[in-house]
């Protein structure tokens, strides 16, 4: 069942039941299951981030707003226009995680919901619907979600940025600080176990709950391979329990280990970690723990349990970048 992706799977089956609908003489019908099938398949963005997933939020985007330029004589099809820069609000930094991060390119999505807005504002008052309030109605929780979420990647990338003004994390040239957490099976794993064997990569991650942080993961699975052929050994460190790393390990088809860091002490020693009230943003808030939330980042420690490299909080994928890992790479032994 883990890999059915069920709201995602239930938001695909009412969009075909949209496109079904849209046939008949009761078009709100068609709106209202597309409308429903994009929040079902939003609705898991928590526990699963993927290529089905963004298909079905976009299309069902596009069925909404078709659904309400129906039948399309002269249509200018504004409200699809504005309907899919929405979609494009929650989808485009996840499909191009490796180059938007966190925070780069921050105004995109608030740029877009505002486009989006001004699209629907636009047709309504050029295009009005025959009922004067469908094309008012449907899109509207739509648009202000995008609104909502367009707000949420300012506030988490000033967090961010202003974080790194004051840099307190280990730098490279520093020894990386001890740790002993338990892995997703519960067995406990040290920094020392691994002293003069090899290389490893540790991933702060800031929970399951960071759709981010789910692509970043398969990003570095995709990868692992590079690290691997250099005896470099991943692990991610998070502040969920470890049943929760248990199910995030299985469902993003990790072969590597996810550590608990349930109370957030390792993450704070390595200078990961954002305070209660350091510019936390409502959705950081919905889902935040007791100690704050961890930072983005990532170490490279060599066998000697030396920081060699870290990535900045709001480009992670720095790793990933051939041109800027591999010359420190090829200087490990």
């Amino acid at each position: 069942m883990k890999n059915i992706h069920i709201t995602t799977t239930i938001g695909l089956a009412l969009l075909l039941a949209s496109v079904g609908f849209l046939f008949t003489s009761i078009p709100y019908v068609s709106s209202a299951l597309a409308l429903l099938a994009f929040f079902c398949a939003l609705s898991e963005t928590a526990k699963y981030t993927g290529y089905y997933q963004f298909a079905v939020v976009f299309f069902s985007a596009a069925a909404l707003g078709v659904s309400l330029e129906f039948p399309f004589h002269e249509k200018k099809f504004l409200i699809v226009i504005s309907l899919l820069l929405a979609a494009s609000v929650n989808i485009v930094r996840l499909i191009f995680f490796t180059q938007f991060g966190y925070s780069r390119f921050r105004y995109f999505e608030m740029a877009c919901a505002l486009a989006a807005l001004a699209f629907y504002v636009a047709e309504n008052i050029f295009e009005p619907s025959a009922d004067g309030w469908s094309k008012w109605a449907f899109p509207a929780p739509v648009i202000l979600f995008s609104i909502y979420i367009g707000y949420g990647v300012i506030q988490d990338s000033k967090g961010l940025l202003a974080y790194l003004k004051h840099r307190k994390y280990v730098e490279p040239g520093n020894p990386a600080p001890e740790f002993a957490l338990p892995d997703q099976d519960g067995n406990l794993t040290s920094l020392s176990d691994f002293r003069g064997k090899r290389d490893l990569l540790l991933i702060f991650v800031r929970g399951d709950w960071c759709p981010g942080c789910h692509m970043m993961l398969r990003t570095y699975q995709r990868e692992s391979h590079r690290f691997k052929e250099k005896n470099i050994l991943c692990m991610a460190i998070g502040p969920d329990p470890v049943g929760v790393n248990r199910a995030m390990v299985e469902k993003l088809g990790l072969d590597f280990k996810v550590l608990s860091d349930d109370k957030q002490k390792i993450a704070q020693t390595y200078g990961c970690r954002l305070n209660d009230d350091e510019n936390l943003h409502p959705v950081q808030e919905a889902h935040k723990y007791t100690e704050g939330i961890p930072l983005p980042a990532s170490f490279l420690v060599d066998k000697n349990g030396i920081v060699r490299y870290t990535s900045r909080p709001d480009r992670v994928g720095e790793f990933l970048d051939p041109a800027k890992i591999f010359p420190v790479l090829e200087k490990l032994g």
